[in-house]
């Protein structure tokens, strides 16, 4: 063994070193390929990012215009809300509104703060929670002026009045309509003439010369009257 060594140590030596060297090199082409990988994934996710760039940028307009949008959509809700000092304005509105419509109209407004503190439980008192739920209850906006509308005048007329004010710049909901004809009773005139009595019958009164009467008049009213409220909203 010991002259086999001898005779072949050059050669188990060259063997030894190309052993190394083969594993070195493995090692440092895995080394090598690992850092090529991570410099790929590092450059595409630079590109990602740079494209994700690109397209924010290239929404920008887009975003904005959006923004716009939505920022005159908020100006409009609010020009559509009422203003609480602007409630006498809105009365005198719905009263030339009225007027226009020939319907007479009696206004009375009540906030919805007051509705909901005369509707708080009293300490003491069972609630009950049978009651069922209102319409004001669903309404989608708790903050409101609660206008009711006695209206007196006839259908075609009042029916022209609420669809005036369904028209009226300000945002509300009609939570309630009560309408109802109003009867007319007859009334007879009294016949007007001078009497005097008849000669030839005793006791029968006879028209004068010239005299005139008048008829017992019927007059057809087609005049109803009814209540609307109307929740409008508030800033």
């Amino acid at each position: 063994m010991k002259d086999f060594m001898k005779k072949n140590r050059i050669a188990l030596a060259i063997v030894a070193y190309l052993v190394i060297l083969g594993g070195l090199l493995y090692w440092a082409t895995n080394m090598l390929v690992a850092k090529i990988q991570d410099a790929d994934d590092q450059i595409q996710i630079q590109q990602l990012s740079e494209q994700s760039k690109a397209t924010q940028i290239s929404d920008i307009p887009k975003m904005q215009q959006q923004s716009d949008e939505i920022a005159s959509g908020k100006d409009t809700l609010n020009s559509m809300l009422l203003d609480k000092n602007d409630a006498v304005s809105l009365i005198e509105q719905l009263e030339t509104i009225a007027q226009q419509s020939q319907v007479d109209v009696k206004i009375s407004v009540q906030d919805s703060a007051d509705t909901a503190k005369s509707a708080a439980p009293v300490i003491g008192v069972p609630v009950n929670t049978d009651t069922p739920a209102t319409i004001e209850d669903s309404l989608p906006n708790k903050n409101y002026l609660k206008f009711t509308l006695a209206m007196t005048g006839s259908y075609s007329n009042m029916v022209n009045f609420m669809s005036k004010i369904e028209n009226m710049p300000y945002y509300g909901d009609i939570i309630s309509l009560d309408i109802q004809h109003v009867d007319k009773q007859q009334t007879q005139a009294p016949a007007i003439s001078s009497t005097t009595l008849n000669p030839f019958v005793a006791g029968a009164p006879a028209k004068a010369p010239g005299a005139a009467s008048q008829e017992p008049a019927t007059q057809d009213d087609n005049t109803i009257t009814g209540s609307i409220v109307v929740a409008f909203y508030l800033k």
